[in-house]
């Protein structure tokens, strides 16, 4: 019997802003459902698609590395709990075959910048959760506007990015960050089974944005 993919519902997404990102677009939480009181851990990926690192009935980490594909239909994952999230993938207790046998060394750097800066995020949907109010969260990541001339396709985004679920980020979305807005600079490290070396940006604090730009990827 196919197992069930299941998505974050609607409510639930909305508190995804609470929570730091992972990485672009992506979650790893420790989270359970209202008849389980024990916390596991979940990515949360692509189009808020949940997976559990192995699960007898839901599709799950495992069953991606097993060469499965993932499910073309998901239902709502209802009345999930986030407990907290995971705010970087480096100290990641990842299953075998889904963490890299030999990471990239993570080039850091803290910048305030200097001017208005246009930014820009690719995600596996169409709203991005992190904006309210015209405001991005805390710990919201983005990348430079130069990436545009480096990442063509969602799938490519998938591998630049490290991002954990092969579901394509086609959704880009542009956003003009004010002058002194403080920023934490990184290499993307390999994780996830994919290569990484993209630039993420994290903001250190809410930022008031305006959006300048969004475009629609092919996926591959």
């Amino acid at each position: 019997m196919p197992k069930r993919m299941l998505q974050l519902s609607d409510a639930t997404v909305r508190l995804l802003r609470d929570h730091a990102e992972t990485g672009m677009g992506f979650y790893v939480v420790k989270g359970h459902f209202p008849e389980s009181y024990v916390d596991r851990d979940f990515v949360i990926g692509g189009n808020h698609f949940v997976l559990p690192f192995r699960h007898a009935e839901i599709f799950s980490i495992a069953d991606l590395l097993d060469g499965r594909p993932l499910p073309l239909e998901a239902e709502q994952a209802a009345n999930f709990v986030i407990t907290r999230s995971a705010a970087a993938r480096d100290d990641l207790s990842l299953p075998p075959g889904y963490k890299p046998h030999a990471p990239c060394v993570s080039v850091y750097a803290s910048v305030s910048l200097p001017e208005p800066t246009v930014c820009c995020r690719y995600l596996g949907c169409a709203a991005d959760p992190r904006l309210s109010d015209l405001t991005l969260a805390a710990n919201t990541l983005l990348t430079t506007r130069i990436e545009l001339n480096e990442v063509f396709t969602g799938f490519a985004a998938v591998a630049r990015y490290a991002l954990p679920l092969p579901s394509p980020a086609s959704h880009v979305f542009e956003y003009e960050l004010p002058a002194g807005t403080p920023l934490l600079i990184r290499t993307v490290p390999q994780c996830f089974t994919q290569v990484g070396g993209g630039v993420e940006l994290r903001l250190c604090a809410p930022a008031a944005v305006v959006l300048r730009g969004y475009q629609r990827l092919s996926d591959f």
